[in-house]
C-alpha cells in the first residue's frame, strides 16, 4: 500500500510520516530522523523532504525520483555532514563509519532502493550522486574523499580501527588518534602500524580477503595477521590486498551414548516426600495490576516479592476421577480422592519483549490461569 502524497510541515513530508529534527548544536550538522506517526503501521510509503542546509533549503532526492519508508522503520537524513574539506551537503544513504586524515574515506551503505548524496568542495562547487543499490560496491572520488558505497550485508565487514598511542591516551578513544579502514570479513580485534606493516589481529570464519583501505595504505609495505606474513598486492584503488586461509580445527566427538552421565538433584520442592506446610498460600487478590485477574488468587511472582528468576509453584488439589489434563502442560491420569500435588517450575528470564501495539512486556510473570 502506498500512501497519498498530502505534505506535511515544512518538511513537506507525506501526512504519515513523521520528521524530528536533530540540531547541531555550534556546528551545521543536523539529523533528520524519518518514521510513521503511527508506529504500528506496515505501509510502505514514497516520500520527498526538503531540508535546510548551509545552501539553503533544498529538496531531496534532487536528482529526481523518490524515497521510500518501509513499514516501521525510520531513517536518518544528514545535512553538512564534517568530513574535512569536502562537505556532504545532504545524503539519504546511511553513514556506516568514516576515517579523517591526510585524506577522508567514508563508509556509506543502504537496503535496496535509490539513494542520492551531494557535497560541496571547499565551497566552490557541489557534486550530486544518485545510487540504486546492487550488491556491487560503488567508490566516489572527490579531491581527497573517498566514498564507498556498500550493500548493507557487505557494510558489516569494514573495520575502523584506532592505531594505539603511548599514555595518557593509551588505550582510549579519541579523535587524535590515526586510523585504519579494513575490509576483513568476521572481526578485527586490533591494528598496529610498525616499520610500515600492518599488523592486524582478528578472528576469521572462512578463508577471508584483507583489504586495507583508508589513504596510509599508499604507504604500506605489507599485512600481518595474527603473526602471519600476507602474500600481499594492489588493489586497481591502490588499496593493499591479502589472503587469510582458514583452517578449521579438528576434533574427535565422544561417543555420548557411551559415557556415564552424573547429575545433581537440586530441586528437593518436587518430590513426593517434600514437606511443604511450612510456605506460605497465595491468597492475595490484586487489584493493581492492569491484568483482569484470572484465578482465585493472585499467582503473579510480584506479589510474593519475586521479579526474576526461577519460580516454583506447589498446588495441592483432591482429584475427583473426571481430570484427564491440566493447563500448564502437564498431563497425567489422577486418582479419585487422592490428595495430590501439582508442581510447577517457571524458569523466568525476564518480561517479554514488546511488540509494537501490544503490551506484552506488561503482562506480570506467573501462572496466569490454570484449569483442571
Amino acid at each position: 500500500m502506498l500512501a497519498t502524497l498530502a505534505v506535511n510541515g515544512t518538511s513537506r513530508a507525506p501526512l504519515p510520516i513523521a520528521v524530528t529534527a536533530l540540531l547541531g548544536n555550534e556546528t551545521w550538522i543536523n539529523f533528520d530522523v524519518v518514521g510513521y506517526a503511527d508506529f504500528t503501521s506496515t505501509d510502505s510509503t514514497r516520500y520527498t523532504l526538503t531540508l535546510s542546509t548551509n545552501i539553503g533549503h533544498i529538496e531531496i532526492p534532487q536528482l529526481g525520483g523518490y524515497l521510500m519508508l518501509t513499514g516501521r522503520d525510520s531513517k536518518f537524513h544528514v545535512t553538512d555532514y564534517d568530513v574535512g574539506c569536502i562537505n556532504p551537503i545532504n545524503s539519504s544513504i546511511e553513514i556506516f563509519t568514516y576515517a579523517r586524515g591526510s585524506g577522508s574515506t567514508i563508509i556509506l551503505e543502504s537496503q535496496p532502493s535509490s539513494r542520492e548524496m551531494a557535497s560541496k568542495y571547499n565551497n566552490k562547487f557541489a557534486l550530486a550522486v544518485q545510487w540504486h543499490v546492487t550488491p556491487a560496491r560503488r567508490i566516489v572520488r572527490v579531491a581527497d574523499l573517498q566514498a564507498y558505497l556498500l550493500w548493507r550485508n557487505e557494510a558489516y565487514s569494514y573495520w575502523v580501527m584506532e592505531l594505539p598511542v603511548s599514555g595518557p591516551i593509551g588505550n582510549y578513544s579519541s579523535l587524535l588518534k590515526s586510523l585504519v579502514v579494513v575490509n576483513a570479513g568476521y572481526l578485527i580485534r586490533a591494528a598496529d602500524l610498525i616499520n610500515k606493516q600492518r599488523l592486524l589481529t582478528g578472528d576469521v570464519n572462512s578463508t577471508t580477503e584483507i583489504e586495507v583501505i583508508f589513504i596510509t595504505a599508499t604507504k604500506l609495505k605489507g599485512i600481518t595477521f595474527n603473526g602471519e606474513v600476507l602474500h600481499t598486492s594492489k588493489t586497481s584503488n591502490w588499496n593493499l590486498w591479502g589472503s587469510v586461509r582458514c583452517n578449521p580445527p579438528k576434533s574427535d566427538i565422544p561417543d555420548l551414548s557411551n559415557l556415564k552421565w552424573k547429575f545433581i538433584d537440586s530441586l528437593p520442592e518436587i518430590q513426593a516426600s517434600y514437606d511443604d506446610s511450612a510456605w506460605k498460600p497465595y491468597t492475595k487478590i490484586s487489584k493493581h495490576d492492569p491484568r483482569q485477574l484470572e484465578t482465585p488468587s493472585s499467582l503473579y511472582s510480584m506479589n510474593c516479592g519475586s521479579h526474576i528468576g526461577s519460580l516454583l509453584y506447589r498446588g495441592h488439589l483432591n482429584a475427583n476421577g473426571q481430570e484427564s489434563n491440566v493447563l500448564l502442560n502437564v498431563s497425567g491420569e489422577l486418582n479419585l480422592g487422592s490428595p495430590f500435588v501439582i508442581k510447577v517450575l517457571i524458569d523466568h528470564i525476564g518480561q517479554d519483549e514488546e511488540t509494537p501495539g501490544i503490551d506484552t512486556i506488561k503482562v506480570p510473570p506467573g501462572i496466569l490461569n490454570y484449569r483442571i
